[in-house]
């Protein structure tokens, strides 16, 4: 049951049976002005204002009670912001908020939901931001307001999460509705009818608007019948594009823009009926095969189902039908758009028109459809079977793996199928066969290419035991289908208003663990060989994994039953010390890999094993494993990185910084068990608070708290409800007060001002370059070359010339060669100067005997990058520097 808000009760920290020092215990009062508050009496203006919410919309006088006792308790805590704004902002979305947590008081498991028994809405958000006069935008700020200061439920924050993402994707999705319409229907000017023309094309004119709006209708009704849980934005286009070809199938040729007058059936009696709907994908650059089958196995029966006894849908009955289904949920009335509502409609910045120079930007379907569209082409010329090349490293083992391999990949295609049209409804079952062919494409290329790899490194080719390691290959083509999921279902992302996460869908990160039986901590080992193994994903792609990698780091791969503790614990009964991880120092390519057999066939302690050479028994590592060392030195580095940003973020000194980085290192690497079901960052802001504390320069855990909320990573259950003990949970000073001070008083104490000598303070960690990075540092190798890489340049050394106004007399002369008389003679003069410097080579031909030799490295850059931008740049400025010794 979701713990809803309670207003008469508060977490209160009860210190009478702590034994830990008072200096370090942290009071009520630094948690003051996020839990608790007094009521403050409504204002006789919210009184007014209730009372016309509850006449227009007809609220129920139980209901209202509610929001005035919420409203006393946010007047309580954020006096100062409510102000700025008039008080019906906030309370409509006290209304919403009040209403959706009576409907649904137990969350999504109310067996009243699930039945699909759940009261109507006292009214639907668009009623709400009508009667308070206020646009979407600003409700949304409302409502976040709302969620940082009260404490409500689970089902409430997920909804809102919701709302948000369903809104910003139909915003995408009718800005490209109307682009498509404008596009491929001619404008009433343009579509050739003169007055005194039949009055058959006139009323086919008349009622273009009318085919717009049943276009948009129908697309609205179908999407929320086909998608009743969340849905990806390109599922959400597939839909639109359907209903879009639905509609241009019904008007006229000579309405439509080349080339779709010509696929009209009534064009041509040799045209099927997919034309109109191939062509549309074409358009959009979109995949038809897929839309097809959404349009054949459950678009086009469900629209049959709404036709009359002439085989049409009518505007108005789609329309009543849509209505009825919105008075039901509640949400936002989205046959608004078509009227460009000011109170739905976002700021259209396209209207003041692009600056000289600036680029429009993508919009989210288009950067959605491109992100697809270059998956599809890395996977043109793969099959969902292995290749020649891979059969031989097969066949090379000494235990062959592939009848293993095809058996698995049979097996999780079952599990696969069977847990998506559990989310996405049965009608998805092709689309669901479609994603994981595409996968298992991806899955054996990217095998092949590790295994290539693997093969120069180690120069053998008898890999039995890292093929045939089950936790390799269920990770691997796990991995595979997370990057094709995430393709399709992390599209929404690219919105620019509200930066949207992966976890804001079903079938997101960790779903895939669930579907293939996988730990975080054996799934985690093997994203940074993927990315490597395959160059050519996109940023995007990369930038995901990149954030599944972190979600591992910071709390899945400490999860109770993770075989991180396994590990630890088997350490600790050899009589190991705990880990002291090598952050600091120049670290070798070697410490820093992550190389599929170091990771997979590392072992926990003593030697390296598994790798099938004789030389391999003959080697000695450190007790600690290869894999282990890796997790802990990319833990500390996330860590040290988000403990940076905080402390500068809260204006904290560099010395505090260090000190805090102490503590958390020492939490991170010798006490792990506080990081058992619990999360990082807790972790995190309690070794701020307390070393702030103790140093006589504390920050309340208000402030500190507040800062972390600016961080993107940031999430309320961080500091709301943290594990105290067994299965109780509570906010982040009871832990601070009752489990972290408890297991580092000591070591905490050393910090203090009044301790001679003080604590040794941790070096911190290096950057550590990694493929999972997504940024736009990429660093390209170029095939056949050694020691010669490419990277984009950061910022080029050479400004751009000013402009002729800005110019002395003098830089005019060095800069212009267009304008005025004698130019030619100028540019003639330049090319002999340029000429005249050349030296004809001993054999006759006329090449510079300077060259850039790529495959000799000197000392001095032996480990620097070549930036292709610089050598352009420094081959222009020598010519100008020759040009003037000519003249």
């Amino acid at each position: 049951m979701d713990s809803n808000l309670n207003l008469s009760q508060h977490p209160e920290v009860k210190q009478e049976n702590l034994t830990a020092d008072p200096m370090l215990c942290a009071s009520r009062e630094q948690w003051s002005g996020s839990y608790g508050g007094q009521s403050t009496g409504c204002q006789p203006d919210i009184e007014i204002q209730l009372g016309k919410l509850r006449d227009s919309l007809q609220i129920p006088e139980r209901l209202l009670s509610v929001v005035r006792a919420y409203w006393n308790d946010l007047t309580a805590k954020n006096a100062d912001i409510l102000s700025r704004e008039p008080c019906v902002h906030w309370l409509v979305g006290l209304v919403y908020i009040v209403d959706l947590d009576h409907r649904l008081p137990y969350g999504s498991a109310d067996p009243q939901a699930q039945s699909g028994v759940v009261g109507r809405p006292v009214a639907t958000v668009t009623d709400l931001v009508e009667e308070a006069n206020i646009s979407i935008l600003e409700f949304f700020q409302s409502l976040g307001c709302i969620q940082d200061s009260l404490r409500l439920s689970n089902t409430v924050q997920a909804s809102i999460t919701d709302l948000k993402r369903k809104y910003l994707m139909m915003t995408a999705l009718f800005d490209k509705f109307e682009k498509l319409f404008d596009e491929i229907v001619k404008p009433e000017s343009e579509s050739g009818i003169e007055a005194g023309q039949c009055s058959n094309q006139l009323s086919q004119l008349t009622e273009l608007h009318e085919n717009k709006a049943l276009a948009w209708t129908l697309f609205v009704l179908t999407k929320g019948v086909l998608f009743s849980g969340s849905a990806s934005l390109i599922s959400l286009f597939q839909v639109l594009l359907c209903s879009l070809d639905y509609t241009l199938r019904t008007l006229p040729s000579f309405l439509l823009n080349p080339p779709f007058e010509t696929v009209r059936r009534d064009s041509s009696e040799n045209l099927d009926q997919y034309s109109m709907l191939r062509q549309l994908c074409d358009y959009c650059n979109a995949s038809f095969e897929e839309v097809k089958s959404l349009h054949m196995s459950c678009w086009e029966p469900l629209v049959l189902s709404f036709s009359s006894n002439l085989g049409m849908v009518e505007l108005p009955e789609l329309i009543q039908s849509y209505l009825n289904t919105l008075a039901k949920e509640g949400d936002i009335n989205e046959l608004k758009f078509l009227e460009h509502s000011q109170h739905l409609m976002p700021r259209d910045e396209r209207d003041a028109g692009p600056g000289v120079g600036m680029e429009v930007p993508i919009t989210p379907i288009r950067a959605a459809l491109n992100t697809i569209d270059q998956l599809r082409n890395l996977l043109f010329m793969s099959k969902d079977e292995p290749s020649s090349r891979l059969l031989q490293f097969f066949q090379n083992c000494s235990n062959n793996p592939e009848s293993a391999i095809q058996e698995r990949v049979v097996t999780y295609r079952e599990h696969f199928l069977s847990q998506y049209v559990a989310i996405a409804g049965k009608d998805q079952h092709n689309i669901a066969r479609q994603r994981y062919s595409m996968a298992v494409k991806l899955y054996y290329r990217v095998m092949e290419s590790i295994l290539i790899g693997e093969e120069e490194r180690l120069s053998q080719s008898d890999f039995s035991t890292l093929l045939n390691n089950q936790a390799f290959q269920k990770s691997l083509l796990a991995c595979s289908v997370e990057v094709v999921m995430a393709t399709y279902t992390d599209s929404g992302k690219h919105h620019h208003m509200v930066a949207m996460t992966p976890s804001e869908t079903d079938m997101s990160f960790p779903w895939i663990l669930k579907v293939f039986d996988l730990k975080p901590y054996n799934f985690y080992k093997v994203l940074e060989s993927f990315v490597k193994a395959e160059p050519k994903l996109t940023k995007d792609i990369i930038k995901h994994l990149q954030w599944v990698e972190n979600k591992v780091l910071e709390s899945a791969a400490w999860q109770g039953d993770s075989p991180l503790f396994t590990v630890l614990g088997t350490v600790c009964e050899e009589g190991l010390p705990r880990p002291i991880v090598p952050v600091t120092g120049q670290e070798d390519d070697a410490r820093c890999s992550a190389f599929p057999a170091d990771l997979f066939l590392s072992p926990s302690c003593g030697g390296r094993q598994g790798y099938n050479t004789p030389e391999a028994s003959n080697v000695t590592f450190p007790r600690w494993s290869h894999s282990l060392n890796l997790f802990f030195n990319k833990v500390c580095k996330l860590a040290y990185h988000r403990l940076q940003k905080l402390c500068s973020l809260l204006q904290i000194q560099k010395d505090l910084t260090h000190m805090s980085w102490t503590c958390l290192e020492h939490c991170i690497t010798k006490k792990p068990e506080l990081l058992k079901d619990r999360h990082l960052d807790q972790i995190l802001l309690c070794s701020l608070y307390a070393i702030c504390k103790v140093a006589d320069r504390e920050r309340k855990f208000k402030t500190i708290i507040n800062a972390y909320k600016d961080m993107p990573h940031a999430g309320q259950q961080v500091y709301r409800s943290i594990l105290i003990s067994g299965k109780q949970y509570d906010s982040i000073i009871v832990f601070y007060n009752q489990v972290f001070m408890q297991a580092t008083k000591n070591f905490i104490l050393q910090f203090s001002p009044s301790r001679c000598g003080g604590a040794v303070l941790s070096s911190v960690p290096k950057h550590m370059t990694s493929p999972l990075k997504g940024s736009p540092d990429k660093v390209y190798e170029v095939p056949g070359r050694r020691n010669f890489t490419i990277s984009p340049m950061k910022m080029s050394p050479f400004k751009a010339p000013l402009t002729p106004t800005q110019m002395t007399p003098r830089s005019v002369k060095l800069y212009s060669f267009g304008e005025g008389l004698g130019s030619a003679e100028k540019l003639r003069a330049i090319n002999e100067s340029i000429n005249a410097v050349k030296r004809p080579s001993p054999s006759g031909n006329p090449r510079s005997q300077k060259r850039l030799k790529f495959d000799q490295v000197d000392d001095a850059s032996s480990s620097e990058f070549v930036d292709y931008q610089t050598v352009v740049v420094y081959r222009t400025a020598s010519s100008v520097k020759g040009s003037g010794k000519g003249k």
